[in-house]
């Protein structure tokens, strides 16, 4: 996938596309957790920079039973690519797919609290994949006191890595700066399947669905109890509003699309238009479509969507070349051009 088609890397993103496609309505799934009493967070985490992560998010189980990962669920993954390694593992990778929210767990026995989200001084990690790597200075990593966890986004450590009998976990959801974690998997030259969607951009505000989703099929899966409220560090990221003329989705396409058409083919992609006069509309952006940016990212989401082969066919006027003799050039002009005596001469259509 290109980099601006993040919100493709999921059943949901792909769900998405085929409802706005087909018009039909996308079904929303209740993945609700039975929560225990306490009604505040296990613990606050310590978030050095929020550009370096905008949102932290996560949820404590306990009291998980060692269960075998069931038929359905590995022959799923099987098909999607990935190995059954235990439930915990399983259910993450699972909801990963379906949400595009990577997610990662740690044995919450063998972690001390609080966690922080802090940029490395260049300590050294024993990783998932036996590797040992030296975690590069500046880069994101993710600490319990001074102990590093993992390198934020892409890989984690062995030491705080979950088993089949670990009975307490704790599940990160978060948002990482796409740009630190793509300079950081270059520099450690490690790919992960969480590294190639955070490098992409993820739905700032998936997180707390997919942990929903998670602790709903750990409970299902292996019982247990989810501690506490899911914690996230801030609320949803506010909708970012695009602002879109009719008279220039036309001008750009060689159509003649009526405000009503232009408005469906949004609505279908997810957009709410919140505002609009006889040209021109405030378009709502949904928090999974991070690369629609300017006027120009919507209309060519609507060409997408209306169809290239339904858009008019214009024929490319001929251009006649004007004959200008080399000879006729000053060398010093020339010069200036090209640094040597030497003209390129564009091809013409005839």
């Amino acid at each position: 996938l290109t980099p601006n088609l993040g919100h493709c890397q999921s059943a949901l993103g792909i769900a998405r596309e085929l409802s706005a496609y087909f018009k039909l309505p996308l079904h929303a799934v209740d993945m609700a957790a039975k929560t225990s009493s306490g009604k505040t967070a296990i613990f606050q985490p310590y978030i050095e920079d929020p550009k370096d992560c905008p949102r932290y998010s996560y949820a404590v189980m306990t009291n998980l039973q060692p269960v075998k990962t069931p038929f359905w669920l590995r022959l799923v993954l099987e098909k999607a690519g990935f190995g059954s390694f235990n439930p915990i593992v399983d259910v993450l990778n699972y909801v990963m797919l379906a949400t595009g929210q990577p997610m990662h767990a740690f044995d919450y026995a063998a972690i001390e609290e609080p966690i922080s989200i802090k940029r490395s001084l260049g300590e050294s990690i024993h990783l998932l994949d036996g590797a040992t790597k030296k975690v590069p200075a500046g880069s994101i990593g993710i600490y319990a006191k001074d102990t590093c966890l993992a390198i934020a986004g892409i890989m984690g450590s062995l030491d705080s890595s979950v088993t089949k009998n670990t009975q307490a976990v704790l599940l990160e959801a978060a948002t990482f700066n796409p740009q630190k974690i793509r300079k950081t998997m270059q520099a450690v030259d490690l790919r992960s399947e969480s590294a190639l969607r955070f490098e992409k951009g993820i739905d700032p505000n998936a997180a707390v669905l997919a942990l929903e989703m998670a602790t709903h099929l750990l409970q299902k899966i292996a019982g247990g109890t989810c501690e506490g409220p899911i914690f996230t560090s801030s609320p949803d990221v506010s909708l970012r509003s695009v602002s879109l003329r009719k008279s220039r989705v036309n001008q750009i396409l060689g159509a003649a699309l009526s405000a009503a058409e232009i408005d469906e083919l949004l609505t279908r992609l997810g957009m709410k238009i919140t505002a609009k006069d006889a040209n021109t509309s405030a378009i709502s952006i949904p928090s999974f479509r991070n690369d629609l940016i300017a006027e120009i990212d919507l209309i060519e989401e609507i060409a997408r969507l209306y169809g290239y082969d339904h858009l008019p066919s214009t024929p490319i006027t001929p251009i006649t070349p004007v004959d200008t003799p080399l000879g006729s050039i000053p060398t010093k002009k020339l010069g200036k051009i090209h640094h040597d005596p030497y003209f390129s001469f564009t091809l013409f259509l005839r």
